[in-house]
């Protein structure tokens, strides 16, 4: 990286040397083609210094005739120096050494591997498959959120069907919220002192909902009515500070509670 980047600052000067000036590329930037350590603070350095020698200013210098000529090269520097500057380590000057190219094809390279393993890994259903409503009965999951100790002990939540519970693993599953105004829930947040406290929260409505009330249907499953919070486990929820009416036609997509503050979402 470092020797590609002293290349194609050098491709910059190659016509340096039409006017009186000494030409750049000669002497000061020799002791830097042969370093393997050249940072960004050594390159300006020494063209601070070359431009001092040389009467440069603002990329002119003064001809024995007092006429001003502009220096070839010295905007093209201007620009890479703009542009490295803002990318170096601000205290050492060294230049990256990854690239966006580089980061994302390292991701890609993980993302297919976790794939593979997703997908040879034991899978198997919890349900349901059937319900006494037919088709309209079964739907999409919008989140799962799990118990900060117990692993037997999670909550789904659906986008017309509230919040349920499992003690279980997934075996039996309790619904907790059919007393809601609004059943769609798109977030829970489990406070890492749930075992004491018993608290939950939730994203009231369908963050992914529109279709039915955009055609002129109901919009009291897609629409939220705020954050609703519980403080016995979810028999009974309360309103928190935010709030709306189904009718503001807000949606929230996610809830976050602070790593050490459970007081704060």
């Amino acid at each position: 990286m470092k020797t590609i980047k002293l290349s194609l600052f050098l491709v910059g000067f190659i016509f340096f040397g039409s006017t009186n000036a000494q030409q750049w590329d000669s002497s000061l930037l020799s002791e830097l083609k042969n370093s393997q350590e050249v940072s960004f603070f050594d390159i300006q350095e020494a063209f601070q210094k070359y431009e001092i020698e040389n009467n440069i200013v603002s990329g002119k210098v003064k001809l024995p005739n007092g006429d001003l000529s502009k220096v070839p090269g010295w905007k093209q520097y201007k620009r890479w120096e703009y542009f490295w500057e803002q990318r170096v380590d601000p205290a050492t000057g060294k230049f990256p050494e990854y690239n966006s190219l580089k980061i994302y094809d390292e991701y890609l390279t993980k993302l297919k591997s976790s794939i593979k393993n997703s997908i040879s890994g034991n899978w198997q259903d919890l349900g349901s498959e059937t319900s006494t409503s037919g088709y309209a009965g079964l739907g999409r999951i919008n989140c799962i959120s799990f118990h900060p100790t117990d692993t037997n002990v999670y909550w789904v939540g659906a986008p017309s069907g509230g919040i349920w519970k499992t003690a279980d693993d997934g075996e039996t599953w309790t619904v907790l919220s059919d007393n809601n105004p609004v059943l769609g829930v798109s977030d829970i947040a489990v406070p890492s002192d749930y075992e004491i406290s018993q608290t939950l929260y939730i994203a009231t409505g369908d963050r992914d909902g529109g279709s039915v009330w955009s055609l002129g249907g109901s919009s009291y499953d897609n629409n939220s009515v705020g954050v609703l919070k519980t403080i016995d486990g979810g028999l009974s929820w309360s309103t928190t500070g935010l709030s709306f009416s189904v009718s503001d036609e807000y949606t929230i997509g996610r809830l976050l509670i602070h790593p050490t503050d459970n007081t704060i979402l």
